[in-house]
Formats: structure tokens, sequence, C-alpha cells
């Protein structure tokens, strides 16, 4: 532009609308800003446990009822997938509960329809993560419903996909998983979102794992690893590398696994929750075993096994106990052996195990009782039943059981989807 052209009523009108036009974003920005704050003023007896939301004043309820809110409420669910999915099941439908009765108003309609999108998104995780399959698949269709009401938000499109996958690897269904995971990564990659790109290889890692092939598993973690934003995801990338241990361990390379978890001990980047930190031990117990180290091997699968029945997830207490098991029977152990496997074996018998693991069950069993069979031939039958359950420990119930127990225990909670 020539600055005789400067002056211009058309140049001046130009420069007026894109004054008015940051003036309107600043003040949105501030008016977002004050709803996050009063929202979070809200919410915050709430989450400290002092007052359910029922029992705000009408006054304080009707201020803090707003989209920031529900935001704050999906972001505090999320937190929660590991340690409390109770807690985070009730704060997905809290917050689905409120964006439902928020009203558009001058509000885009479209971007309500991507919260309510979102909220049922989240509700889809929660019912994941506590093992309510078709609860969960039916909140992803309700999720897709809304976000094809919305504004095209491709992040929105992108997390309803991945939690798609989580579904079908949670079936079992590792091949349909994968197919989606890949179209996922590359299309993350595509808007430059290396960090969800690097969440989606992480996926894969877990579902190669739980297909049996921790080779692969372990390139698509540490593949990853190095996208992961910590200022994005905190608890992200402290929990893939626990897995990139976990994977180096289960690949029978248990140098290299014991050193990562050396460095990652030091340096403090592992997660800090029980159920992870249990979940370390038993991957000590199994890299100091890979190493001929049986004192220190049996002082961590104990530790790890009695932790995992103080916690009620009896699953994985009896997979410690087949690893513990075919420690001592290495060791000549022999009278310590049996007892142990006849606990874990009535425990497997309470939780009603998929009937692709039963046959190894039964052959165990009968190995127990048969007083003729050596040490080798006994640690094997250990070894076969201990590796096709773990295959079966990232599986819902519904899957890897018969029946699910009516209040039986868990597996855990599954990884954040």
């Amino acid at each position: 532009m020539h600055d005789d052209q400067a002056g211009t009523p058309e140049v001046m009108g130009y420069d007026g609308a894109m004054e008015r036009a940051v003036a309107t974003v600043l003040r949105r920005r501030r008016g977002l800003a004050r709803e996050r704050s009063r929202a979070a003023a809200a919410l915050a007896p709430v989450l400290a446990g002092e007052r359910r939301w029922r029992e705000l004043a009408p006054a304080e309820a009707r201020a803090a009822r707003t989209p920031a809110l529900v935001e704050l409420l999906l972001e505090r669910a999320r937190t929660l997938a590991h340690e409390d999915p109770a807690g985070m099941l009730e704060l997905a439908h809290l917050a689905l509960g409120l964006a439902e009765r928020l009203r558009p108003g001058r509000r885009d309609c479209g971007l309500l329809a991507d919260l309510r999108a979102r909220c049922w998104c989240e509700l889809a995780n929660a019912c994941r993560v506590g093992d309510e399959l078709a609860a969960a698949w039916r909140a992803l269709g309700e999720a897709v419903a809304w976000a094809a009401r919305g504004s095209g938000d491709l992040l929105l499109a992108g997390r309803i996909v991945e939690l798609g996958a989580s579904l079908l690897g949670d079936q079992r269904r590792f091949a349909a998983a994968d197919e989606l995971l890949v179209g996922l990564e590359a299309f993350y990659r595509g808007l430059g979102e290396c960090h969800l790109a690097a969440r989606s290889a992480l996926k894969r890692g877990h579902f190669a794992s739980c297909a049996g092939d921790p080779q692969a598993a372990l390139v698509l973690t540490a593949g990853a690893l190095a996208d992961l934003d910590p200022a994005r995801d905190p608890e992200l990338p402290p929990l893939a590398l626990k897995n990139l241990i976990e994977h180096a361990a289960a690949a029978g390379r248990f140098r290299k696994a014991r050193l990562m978890l050396w460095r990652a001990r030091t340096a403090g980047r592992l997660p800090a929750g029980r159920a992870s930190q249990l979940r370390l031990l038993w991957i000590e117990g199994r890299i100091a075993a890979g190493l001929g180290r049986p004192a220190r091997a049996e002082a961590a699968l104990r530790a790890a096994q009695q932790g995992f029945v103080r916690a009620g997830s009896l699953y994985s207490a009896a997979l410690v106990a087949l690893d513990l098991g075919a420690l001592l029977v290495e060791q000549g152990r022999r009278g310590e052996v049996e007892p142990l496997l006849a606990d874990t074996l009535r425990a497997f018998d309470a939780l009603r195990i998929a009937r692709e693991a039963s046959l190894a069950l039964l052959l165990l069993r009968s190995a127990c009782e048969r007083a003729t069979i050596d040490d080798h031939a006994l640690c094997e039958h250990i070894r076969l039943a201990s590796l096709l359950l773990r295959r079966l420990e990232g599986a819902a119930p519904a899957v890897r059981s018969r029946r699910s127990p009516p209040g039986g225990p868990a597996a855990g909670a599954r990884g954040r989807g």
C-alpha cells in the first residue's frame, strides 16, 4: 500500500474494522477467563468432596453453569482414569448433565454441539475404563451424532476415532484397532499435531504387546516418546516410559530394561500412582529373574503380588503368582510352589477365565497334581499359562471371562483413551 493511500476512507474503514474485531476477541477472552474463574471456584468444594453439586446454592449453580465448568469437569475426569474409575464416570455424567442444560443464546449452536459431543466422548471413555463396553459404544454413537451437528472440529473427530480404536482393542480386535490408529496417526501429522500422533503410536504399541508382539510394541513406543509434549499431558510421558521398560522386558532385553528403569527412577520420570507403582514392582521382578538374580526377583514379585491383592486386583495378583511360581521351581523349591499355584488356580476359577486360556490352566492343574512331573516340564506349563493369560490381561472382563461375577474384582483401570 502506498503512503498516499493510507488516509483514504476505504483504508481507514478497514483499519477500524480490524480494531473492532481485535477488541471483540479480547473481550471474549476476558469473558471466558471470568467464566472459568467462577466455574473453578464453584467446582473446588465439589471436587474436594466437601459438597455435592446439588448442594450448591441455586445462585452459585446458575453462575457456574457455563461451558467453562463443563470443560473443567471433563479435564478433571480424564485425570482419574488410572486411580478412580468410578469418580471418572461420575464426573463425566455430571459434565454431560450440565452441558445438556446449557442453551445456545448468543453462543454458536455448533460450538454447543461440539461440547456435548466431547461430553459423550469422555463418558464413553469412562465406561470403557470401567469395563462397561456396551455402554461405551452407545455413548460413542451419541458423540458421533452430536459432532455431526457441530462446527466440524477436526480434533474432536480424531478423538472419536481414537476412542473407537481403544474400544476395538479392549475387545481384542487388534487388527481393526491398528488399522484405525495408523490412519489416525497420519491424520494428526497432517494437521501438525505431533503430540496426538504420538498418542496414536503409543496405543498401537500397547495393542501390539497385548497381541503378543513385544518387539513391535518396543519400537512403536520408543518412536512415540520423542514427540510427546509434557505440557499438554504431563502424565503421558511417564506412563509411556513405564510401558517402554515393560515392553523391553517382555522382549527379553533385560539389561536394556534394567538400565532404563534405573535412569527413569533416578530422574523421577516414572508415574506415581499406586497401580503404576505395583506394575513397576512386577516388571522389576521379571527383569531380575531374567538377569539371574533370584533373591531380588522374589522380593519384588512377592511385594507386587501382595500389593495387587490388597488393591483388589486379583487377576494381576494371580499373574504375578505364576511368575513367582516359575522362579521358585527353577530354584528347586517345589514344596513352596504347589500351595502357591493351588491358590492361584482357585483365584482364576473365581474369575472364570475365558475358554482360550482354560486349556492352559487345565494342563497346569494336571501338572501340579502329578508327582512324577519334573521341574523343567512344570516350569514350561507355568510359563505357557502365564503367556496366554497375560495376553488376555488388557481385555475387559466380559472378553477375558466367561462370566463377570457381580461386584467381582477387576483387573484394574485401563489406560486413558
